[in-house]
């Protein structure tokens, strides 16, 4: 029989400490993203920003058509696409940083930023 050692205070409190980081990481790995507040587009002509605060309706050409963007109480949605699957237009509204959607047939890519973001690029670990 496999005799355990006795357990000291400070076991315990090293215990304590582990599982009160790990549930610390969880929240953190697992909350909502971040408040939304632009909306970047990404089109082979380039890279657009808007602020989700202003509603407007946005098209852009694309290899195969037009996509039609609507900005409306702080969400971006696609109204419209040439793709045949519109998984783009059936991906619903985008409100939170970090959501994000693409046609990508017509090339067209949407995320949403938070106003506390900031970017990451190949050379951050």
């Amino acid at each position: 029989m496999l005799k355990l050692p006795r357990l000291r205070p400070f076991d315990y409190i090293a215990a304590a400490f582990a599982v009160a980081l790990i549930a610390a990481a969880a929240v953190s790995a697992y909350s909502s993203g971040s408040e939304a507040s632009r909306l970047k587009v990404q089109t082979a002509g380039g890279e657009f920003v808007y602020d989700l605060r202003s509603d407007a309706t946005l098209d852009f050409d694309g290899p195969i058509g037009i996509t039609r963007i609507e900005i409306k109480d702080g969400t971006a949605r696609v109204l419209s696409s040439p793709c045949r699957q519109q998984i783009c237009v059936n991906s619903g509204a985008l409100d939170s940083g970090g959501d994000w959607t693409a046609c990508l047939p017509n090339r067209v890519f949407l995320e949403v930023t938070g106003a506390d973001e900031t970017e990451v690029d190949a050379l951050s670990y």
